[in-house]
């Protein structure tokens, strides 16, 4: 049995760790001894997760790193708040000490979102020398570039973290080109941006979407969702971690719900935009010219699917997105999606089947395509909505991982005879 150890620094309280701890779960449910190492964890203890943040010692230590490699960047780049967590140094990390208790009879290494101070450069460089597969799923652009997260934009980094950028982007370059490590993006889209990188590792790069967690699989193979035109609100879900941050497109979901208050006049009464997330400012509620309803953040993965099954449609407005969980878990509720195309609901999105897809840069089109949706001129059947989320169902996934993990051991063995 193939025994796999995961890394993420977060979570249930990220993206990425959820959907680090939805693979987790898949793999053990069919077969593979599968483990998942969390450096910070805010979640009940789970099944084959472990959390250092448990020892008291090592979380405190960990703290003290991360809050010093944030407080560097800060003052590297002029105390620019907006750049201050959007970029890792990948100096800093737990050492290969703390690691080495988890990593018996390991057979594959597979790592998440590592950043914020849980594994270095450093630390990755010994863990290759281990002699074993490490495979990295990239949730974002930072393996592909320097110290930035996202797309790079260098011209908003000072001087001292461009110097900074280039020499981390050095030292990733040479790590991929030495060792055995396998990248997997998680939409087409994101494999597209970094297969142009000059980091791309010498074994290759994979696509294999976020899986389907169990319970909403569950709910796919359910029957009895309403569709929109019998519901007597027709409501609008939006659901991020903070619904205002910049990257989720509060500009772009403001402009074009005030299009499509134009378009429905005193129909708008009609009509309700419910947002799931925190907001930093409640006064930006203001700006949405229909009717509102604000739910803060929800934990309670019943309520939230509910709420998705409950809902007309789901929309997303991001900037960016490398792949789109939440508009997966409201098309296994039978609900469909209006998405920008801002990347990973691309590859999620069947065009008039589950939903639309509509331009970057053009929030016209969401205005119009959530009308003709509204007035019954779009029609997309809940079945279809729950169908297409089976293409992310556990076994394709996990069966896609247990290939790739057989095929990078078989390598290495070669590699080592």
């Amino acid at each position: 049995m193939t025994r796999v150890l995961h890394l993420s620094t977060y979570g249930a309280n990220s993206g990425a760790g959820i959907a680090a701890l939805r693979l987790l779960e898949a793999e053990r449910s069919y077969g593979l001894d599968a483990e998942l190492l969390l450096m910070a964890s805010s979640s009940e203890p789970l099944a084959g997760v472990h959390a250092l943040s448990n020892d008291r010692r090592l979380y405190r230590a960990w703290q003290c790193k991360l809050w010093s490699e944030r407080a560097l960047v800060a003052l590297l780049n002029g105390f620019n708040r907006e750049q201050t967590f959007k970029t890792s140094l990948g100096w800093l990390g737990i050492s290969m000490r703390t690691l080495r208790p988890y990593l018996t009879n390991v057979d594959v290494i597979h790592l998440h979102w590592t950043q914020h101070a849980f594994l270095s450069l450093r630390t990755l460089e010994e863990l290759c020398k281990l002699g074993l597969p490490v495979v990295i799923t990239l949730h974002d652009y930072w393996w592909a570039q320097g110290i930035e997260q996202m797309e790079t934009k260098a011209g908003e980094l000072s001087a001292p973290l461009r110097r900074l950028d280039r020499r981390v982007q050095q030292c990733k370059a040479e790590l991929m080109a030495h060792y055995p490590i396998h990248w997997v993006t998680v939409s087409n889209s994101l494999r597209n941006a970094v297969s142009r990188s000059s980091i791309v590792p010498r074994l290759g790069i994979s696509t294999i979407g976020n899986v389907l967690s169990a319970q909403y699989y569950q709910q796919a193979q359910s029957q009895g969702c309403q569709s929109s035109s019998e519901r007597a609100l027709y409501r609008i879900l939006f659901v991020a971690t903070r619904v205002d941050d910049p990257i989720k497109g509060w500009s772009y979901l403001t402009a074009a719900m005030q299009q499509l208050a134009e378009l429905a006049g005193k129909q708008t009464a009609q009509m309700q935009l419910t947002l799931v997330g925190t907001i930093s400012d409640s006064t930006r509620l203001k700006q949405i010219p229909i009717p509102v309803q604000h739910l803060g953040s929800i934990s309670d993965a019943e309520r939230l699917r509910s709420l998705y099954a409950e809902s007309s449609v789901l929309i997303s407005t991001s900037e960016r997105e490398s792949f789109g969980q939440t508009l997966l878990e409201a098309l296994a509720c039978g609900t469909p999606i209006i998405a920008r195309d801002s990347g990973g609901p691309a590859d999620i999105l069947i065009n008039g089947i589950n939903g639309t897809l509509v331009a970057h840069d053009t929030p016209q089109e969401m205005a119009t395509a959530l009308w003709q949706h509204f007035t019954g001129a779009t029609e997309y059947e809940p079945e279809a909505c729950r169908t297409s989320a089976m293409r992310f169902a556990p076994t394709s996934i996990v069966q896609q991982y247990a290939q790739l993990y057989a095929q990078l051991i078989d390598d290495t063995q070669r590699a080592n005879r």
